[in-house]
């Protein structure tokens, strides 16, 4: 017999074929490369009709694998240059090399091939039919899932500074290189001053792509993120000309408006945890109502607050971005009802008004403190450490060391300091007649000395026990030309009065609030409704 030269679109070199190694004596198909041909001319006839070739689509490897599953152990040299011409196949459609095209002479040799053995093979893959395609899949398969998974590498970060970290240093340590680290740095210092950073401090840090110098890997910086706080930020970005640019940035805040109401039952905060008001809430409004209330003598049983407050939260974490605004208050004490609404004024000043547009502030607090009990008035008393009656000028407000004292007005700082009995002491003078002093504080707020302005409702220390005291606790005097005088028999003038263009601003604003509240208030009554009804009807 004579020798065929084959050579098929997806063998790229020639084969050496001979009839007897595909058919017995007894013209019969050997069974040993049955599998093998049929897996082969499937893979083509499926490739024709998708207009492209299946087996190039599909990794070396995974071929590798298929072709290993088809030949039986110690195949010939046919199993060999099949497998060979298949991985240069594939070496073609991943651009490496490009195979010869079958010549005029080669088409023409296979075209000789006994009619049997292609009719044989035929018949083989009609057979198989979808069987063949489904085996074919399941080997694919396979293949890829033996394939280790490569790790995957952090795109960002967050980064804690530690005690005696640097900001270069801390990206040092996470793989950036030396003159990158410095780029960054130098960048961010037009907005960030990297000497203030102080441990605690988290950076978010963004990498790019690898880069590799003189056979080190280092990591490189797609973006950089220095807190100002929870909002503001100083950002350093990678430009596509490769150099870093800095900017402010700031993140997206949600607004969400909320309305509360309840009686006071045994205390206020309490009653307010029971109808889901912010305890946060709840403080500030005492806050802005004690420069008319005492909150210790005109709270009674039956008393009621209202409250719309906004929330603001950060978008992209849902985290609260910080404090709460009241926007409309209405304390009711006795039943009288005082109503107040928010007003940022001209100078970004936020005050509160009464609906006529009167401030609700008034030269000073009746409660400089936040929360505290009245626990003496002023007037003779038997002195609790001298042991003997004696008159006391000023009033006392127990709370716990630490708690917040605020300045009861607007003023300048005459004396801070020791002072005797009164231990820590701060004196505020405020007009040319009148003085307030507070005494026994545990602390200062940083940054006070004598001759600063403050302003009213500024935090000017904490409570505490200091000098002739037995216990925590505020004791606050107010002097008038020098003298000692009762805080609650002091007339005050009232607060700035809206006119013109502001008034018929906060009128607008007035109006706006009361129809907010009206409606969340509306929705809460109707949820509370349908909750109690729920329960009604579960419990029968």
């Amino acid at each position: 017999m004579h020798k065929v030269s084959l050579i098929t679109h997806l063998i790229g070199k020639p084969i050496p074929l001979r009839p007897r190694y595909f058919v017995t004596k007894n013209n019969l198909p050997r069974l040993r490369y049955v599998s093998l041909l049929s897996a082969a001319a499937l893979v083509s006839i499926i490739s024709l009709s998708n207009g492209k070739n299946l087996m190039a689509n599909n990794r070396a490897e995974d071929i590798a694998y298929m072709m290993e599953q088809t030949t039986p152990a110690g195949g010939d040299r046919l199993t060999t240059n099949m497998q060979a011409g298949l991985l240069q196949n594939i070496a073609y459609q991943n651009g490496d090399v490009k195979p010869a095209e079958p010549s005029a002479e080669a088409r023409e040799a296979y075209n000789k091939l006994q009619d049997t053995l292609k009719g044989d093979i035929v018949e083989k893959v009609a057979s198989l039919g979808k069987n063949a395609s489904d085996a074919l899949n399941i080997l694919k398969n396979n293949a890829e899932a033996e394939k280790p998974t490569a790790p995957v590498k952090p795109t960002a970060t967050h980064v804690t500074l530690k005690k005696g970290d640097t900001l270069t240093g801390l990206l040092r340590r996470q793989g950036i290189g030396a003159s990158e680290a410095y780029r960054a740095v130098e960048a961010l210092s037009k907005y960030y001053d990297p000497r203030s950073m102080k441990p605690g401090l988290t950076v978010e840090l963004k990498f790019g792509e690898d880069r590799v110098v003189d056979g080190d890997t280092y990591k490189t910086i797609a973006m950089l993120d220095v807190p100002f706080d929870k909002i503001k930020s100083a950002r350093v970005v990678l430009d596509d000309q490769g150099k870093f640019k800095a900017a402010k940035h700031e993140k997206a805040i949600i607004y969400t408006d909320k309305s509360g109401a309840f009686d006071v039952e045994v205390s206020l905060f309490g009653s307010a945890e029971k109808a889901n008001v912010p305890h946060s809430i709840v403080a500030e409004a005492m806050r802005i109502y004690s420069w008319n209330v005492d909150f210790q003598r005109d709270l009674r049983k039956g008393d009621r607050l209202e409250v719309l407050y906004r929330e603001a939260t950060i978008e992209e974490t849902g985290e609260p971005a910080g404090e709460k605004d009241i926007l409309y208050a209405n304390l009711v004490l006795s039943g009288k009802p005082t109503p107040i609404y928010r007003m940022e004024m001209k100078d970004g000043r936020i005050d509160y008004f009464q609906e006529d547009g009167r401030s609700i502030r008034k030269a000073l607090m009746k409660t400089p403190i936040n929360g505290g009990r009245l626990s003496s008035g002023y007037g003779m008393r038997h002195h609790p450490v001298l042991g003997y009656n004696k008159m006391h000028k000023g009033i006392d407000f127990a709370a716990p060391t630490g708690t917040k004292i605020y300045a009861a007005g607007d003023g300048v700082i005459e004396y801070i300091g020791r002072n005797g009995g009164y231990g820590n002491y701060i004196r505020i003078r405020h007009n040319s007649n009148l003085k307030t002093a507070y005494a026994h504080m545990s602390r200062f707020e940083k940054g006070l000395s004598r001759g600063d302005r403050v302003k009213q409702g500024q935090v000017i220390g904490r409570v505490g026990s200091t000098g002739r005291s037995t216990g925590p606790h505020l004791h606050h005097e107010v002097l008038v030309d020098g003298r000692q005088v009762n805080p609650r028999s002091v007339k005050l003038p009232t607060g700035e009065k809206l006119k013109g263009e502001m008034l018929t601003a906060f009128q607008r604003e007035v109006k706006k609030y009361q129809t907010r509240y009206a409606m969340l208030h509306d929705q809460v009554r109707v949820a509370d409704a349908s909750s109690k009804t729920a329960n009604s009807d579960f419990n029968e």
